[in-house]
């Protein structure tokens, strides 16, 4: 929009008619042929010529009417103000005026985005709050980053309705049942039933129960997983020992 304020013609020209009486052929840099237009005008009985400022790849007719300005105190100054080369400044005008709308509704756009991720932030931080979660915002966010690979707490330990929990299978000696035949939808949730009932488990998550929690002695509720070690739904620990019935205070 700038440029086409300094390629714009003055607002003061006298306009006349001319008529295109001649045209030169030049090339540009690919090879094409390219074309700039001459033409004659007369100003007060006095007969004037002016090149063309622009080139076009379409040949010019001769004897074309077109539209001449010149400036009042300079007759031979005169430049073409009709077709494209006299409307190339609106060009520009135009499309740096496109930008500057297209770039205001991705702006509008993007704050709006930027407002609702806040709200939805605040909500749940609000929810973690009503929740029993102490933690400042900044233990929020590294909370977030620690956990987003991690299962979702409420999908594996609350019971939600329509989640299979699976059997857990024996076999092992004594008969506690093993994390290796444990079938809780998933190995990360066998995994750490194995740890619960003390079977074998890799070495990647080596986390002993409590001394003082007792090993069950009945099969687990349908309405939740059975007891053992599960990523912390408060995010103040990595995990959080679930009872079989309700949270725990003992975390590792």
């Amino acid at each position: 929009m700038v440029v086409s304020g300094f390629i714009a013609p003055p607002d003061d020209l006298v306009e006349t008619t001319g008529e295109i009486i001649d045209v030169e052929r030049g090339r540009d840099r690919d090879g094409q042929t390219t074309y700039r237009s001459v033409f004659a005008y007369e100003v007060d009985g006095r007969e004037y010529t002016a090149v063309s400022s622009g080139r076009t790849s379409v040949r010019p007719t001769i004897g074309e009417s077109v539209t001449i300005g010149y400036p009042e105190d300079d007759p031979a100054g005169g430049r073409r103000t009709d077709g494209v080369e006299g409307n190339f400044h609106r060009i520009f005008f135009w499309a740096g005026a496109l930008a500057f709308v297209t770039s205001l509704g991705s702006l509008v756009v993007s704050i709006a985005l930027i407002v609702v991720g806040i709200k939805l932030f605040r909500d749940g931080r609000r929810d973690r709050r009503d929740a029993g979660s102490s933690q400042g915002l900044m233990a929020d966010l590294t909370s977030i980053f620690r956990q987003k690979n991690q299962l979702d707490p409420d999908q594996t330990a609350a019971g939600v309705p329509g989640v299979s929990q699976g059997p857990v299978g024996g076999g092992m000696p004594g008969g506690a049942p093993g994390a290796s035949q444990g079938m809780m939808g998933g190995g990360l949730l066998g995994s750490v039933a194995g740890i619960a009932y003390g079977g074998d488990v890799p070495e990647q998550n080596p986390v002993a129960a409590p001394a003082t929690q007792p090993a069950p002695s009945s099969p687990p509720p349908a309405a939740g997983p059975p007891a053992g070690w599960y990523p912390d739904p408060y995010g103040q620990a990595s995990h959080r020992w679930w009872s079989g019935t309700e949270w725990t205070d003992h975390t590792s």
